[in-house]
């Protein structure tokens, strides 16, 4: 089911070891449980590195919310 593993700049911010999942099943659940939205683009011209968009009101600011991601995914994994 893992992809692969990534380091993710969002907004100015490197999140480490936030990682993309097939179908984008985690962060669908994160979306629904948390109204934050969630887009990877990983195919931009000249940019070599994941993009994550992140929007949406349950938290405060985009760094909020990757963060928010990044543990849950790191808790789904048992670290």
């Amino acid at each position: 089911m893992i992809n692969k593993w990534r380091q993710v700049k969002v907004d100015g911010w490197l999140v480490d070891h936030l990682m993309g999942l097939e179908d984008g099943g985690l962060f669908n659940q994160i979306e629904k449980n948390h109204s934050v939205e969630v887009e990877i683009l990983d195919d931009l011209p000249g940019v070599p590195f994941a993009v994550i968009v992140v929007s949406g009101e349950a938290h405060s600011s985009i760094y909020e919310a990757c963060k928010e991601i990044q543990r849950r995914v790191k808790a789904l994994l048992g670290q």
